[in-house]
């Protein structure tokens, strides 16, 4: 897949060409193609609508998990490149910046193919800890598949039309202010990353500065959301914002003692695996990572 990946990038950006519908639509079909995602990317939509800020950020493309259809903002996009391109034209050459901007584009559409593929992964048979991470996260979009079946279930358990709306305003705005710890939204960004530095590494002697930026974003992707002070896991923040505690007891290391659970999470994952997955790390894990930062980050 990574070769796939690399071979698309390298062609157009080579040739001078900034990705176009037909890269989106070349880049999706080998992922949909390796990940068998057929059922779960039905359309790709393009547009140029409101530049939209969600979460303070540019609404650059979504993914619809009931629908089954991608959506780019071509508008906020070629801001989106207009603005990186400014902050970052220095570490790149003529050539680079091609690739560079071709990578970010890269990147947004990756991202929703993370979501497509979580969206499998929450209607699969398998039991483990990222379904069971997605399943929780994806809860609220699935409980509004049917809204007319949705608001009939709790308008009979006694819910008005007013208090009704009040938990659906109060649900998006959780939704909004817990956006980072989110662990789709991390997984999602962690695995874009991690597809793009491996796509990249066989350039990585000739672009050292295309790999080390994409790799650093894995690991900045990686340590998001832990709180610098306490170390909590942003998983743990999430889960306990969105009101879901009881929802541990669905994951396999799950026990009744906090300490016996915390030892099977550690057992059962290995650091990067805590990390992605948004579970705790030691102070001593965390400073690890902060020094592969340190040690090479030109990019801030």
């Amino acid at each position: 897949m990574e070769k796939d990946i690399l071979e698309l990038i390298y062609n157009y950006s080579i040739n001078g060409k900034l990705a176009d519908p037909n890269f989106v639509d070349k880049l999706v079909e080998i992922i949909v193609d390796h990940k068998n995602l057929n059922e779960y990317v039905k359309d790709i939509h393009f547009y140029e609508g409101e530049q939209l800020m969600e979460n303070n950020k540019i609404q650059l493309a979504s993914y619809n998990i009931v629908d089954r259809f991608m959506a780019f903002n071509v508008a906020t996009i070629r801001e989106y490149l207009e603005i990186y391109g400014r902050n970052y034209s220095s570490y790149f050459s003529d050539v680079e910046q091609m690739f560079y901007n071709n990578l970010l584009i890269s990147h947004i559409i990756l991202h929703e193919l993370e979501h497509a593929d979580q969206n499998k992964k929450y209607n699969s048979a398998i039991h483990n800890t990222e379904n069971a991470l997605i399943r929780i996260a994806f809860r609220g979009s699935y409980l509004f598949k049917d809204p007319l079946v949705c608001f009939k279930e709790l308008t009979n358990m006694g819910y008005t039309l007013s208090q009704i709306d009040i938990m659906l305003k109060q649900r998006r705005n959780l939704y909004k202010e817990y956006y980072n710890y989110n662990p789709t939204e991390r997984l999602a960004e962690i695995k874009s990353y991690n597809t793009l530095a491996k796509s990249l590494s066989p350039l990585k002697k000739q672009m050292p500065n295309l790999y080390e930026y994409e790799y650093i974003n894995y690991i900045k992707s990686l340590i998001s959301g832990y709180d610098l002070d306490t170390l909590q896991a942003p998983t743990i923040t999430y889960v306990g914002a969105l009101g879901f505690p009881n929802d541990w007891s669905k994951f396999h290391f799950y026990d009744e003692d906090p300490q016996i659970m915390m030892d099977q999470i550690f057992d059962q994952h290995s650091f990067t695996e805590r990390l992605a997955f948004g579970l705790p790390v030691t102070y001593g894990e965390y400073d690890k990572a902060q020094k592969v930062l340190s040690l090479n980050n030109r990019f801030d």
